[in-house]
């Protein structure tokens, strides 16, 4: 995304893997799952993965769907607005939501894109993050 880092691949799995069997169980994939996550943080440092846990950005993001991106610091933060990311609040709640430019000096707003979601939280205006993590790497889950 940002010209450093490895790029884009597809893995080469194994003839016996789970994903190339037909009728692979639910727990295959979660092990695969759990395997590319594994991989995603040890190429990407300060990175983080998370589960989607409501449906705020239904329908790109569903419950279930496994996020992961790069925190961004200070300055860096600004180049995460209007993307989807992964947030940590001052008051340290982590969130997966839009960003938006908040209207006071370093402020963002966070916002729900689902208008008919029923996530608490749906919107948070002007508030201050410890960091933001646009959203790189996208897995969904397929079992829920």
């Amino acid at each position: 995304m940002e010209g450093s880092g490895e790029g884009p691949h597809y893995l080469d799995l194994p003839k016996d893997s789970p994903k190339n069997r037909k009728g692979a169980s639910p727990w295959s994939q979660q092990l695969a799952i759990q395997s590319e996550i594994k991989y995603f943080e040890e190429i990407n440092p300060d990175s983080i993965v998370v589960m989607i846990t409501d449906d705020g950005l239904a329908p790109v993001f569903g419950l279930g769907d496994f996020v992961g991106g790069i925190k961004k610091f200070g300055k860096e933060m600004t180049k995460a607005i209007d993307q989807y990311c992964i947030v940590e609040t001052a008051s340290k709640d982590l969130l997966v939501r839009k960003v938006i430019s908040g209207k006071k000096p370093k402020t963002f707003s966070l916002h729900c894109t689902n208008p008919q979601t029923r996530a608490l939280n749906s919107t948070k205006i002007d508030i201050a993050l410890k960091w933001v993590a646009p959203i790189v790497w996208h897995r969904k889950n397929h079992s829920s």
